[in-house]
């Protein structure tokens, strides 16, 4: 693949060195995101938590048609469409659509969006006002990293709509973005990563995951030795 946009030296804002050396970690060596799968050419994709785009580079180096990227940091999301510009300038098509916002069902819950800092007056939605608002028939790929935002997403009540119009999800999950994140994992787990499992649609980046994450006394353990305080998990409805 013809890495156009995603690059060792693309532009990293004002992201710490942490944060850097995390970021290079997932998508260079561990290749997160495109674990199990990844874009493919006419694809249609959402960046949930797109950061400076490092996960919407990937797609539109990997064809993507359309790629809306979701950021509540006005500062990442600005170096994100400055480190998509190569398919954004002089481009017939509007391929790449940057949406200041964060997906929330609760609106209280703004103080806790994580890296908005002193953003400016980012837009909070709903997954399905977002699906409104872009029109939004269909999505071939979904990627999640929102800091415990995957909750308001991942829901029952969205899950009819997502179950049959997204092809294939990559989701970072989280345990420790709030006091209430065992009991989100478990709601996520039970109301929607079920019908998923079931059905044998479901890979976890680590083989011991796939037990933990059925487990309730696992859950509710602060160490995360058993199970980590992030962890990626993959479905898909993608036809191979």
């Amino acid at each position: 693949m013809n890495h156009k946009s995603l690059n060792i030296n693309m532009d990293m804002g004002s992201l710490d060195i942490d944060h850097i050396s995390n970021m290079r970690r997932e998508f260079f060596f561990n290749k997160d995101y495109e674990w199990w799968d990844q874009p493919k050419k006419g694809d249609v994709v959402v960046d949930v938590g797109t950061c400076v785009g490092m996960f919407s580079c990937l797609a539109l180096d990997s064809g993507a048609s359309k790629v809306y990227m979701i950021e509540p940091n006005r500062s990442l999301l600005e170096t994100a469409i400055k480190n998509t510009d190569s398919y954004t300038i002089n481009a017939k098509e509007r391929m790449v659509i940057p949406c200041h916002a964060a997906i929330m069902n609760n609106k209280h819950m703004i103080q806790h969006v994580y890296n908005s800092g002193s953003a400016g007056n980012f837009v909070p939605l709903t997954f399905r006002e977002f699906i409104d608002f872009y029109e939004i028939e269909k999505i071939d790929y979904l990627k999640v990293d929102c800091e415990g935002g995957e909750y308001d997403i991942f829901t029952k009540e969205n899950f009819d709509w997502i179950y049959e119009n997204v092809g294939h999800i990559a989701v970072e999950v989280h345990r420790r973005h709030s006091t209430s994140g065992p009991s989100d994992i478990t709601k996520f787990r039970d109301e929607f990563l079920v019908h998923y499992e079931k059905e044998g649609k479901v890979k976890y980046q680590h083989e011991s995951i796939a037990n933990a994450i059925w487990n309730d006394e696992w859950i509710q353990n602060e160490d995360f030795s058993t199970l980590p305080a992030e962890f990626m998990v993959y479905f898909t409805n993608r036809k191979k």
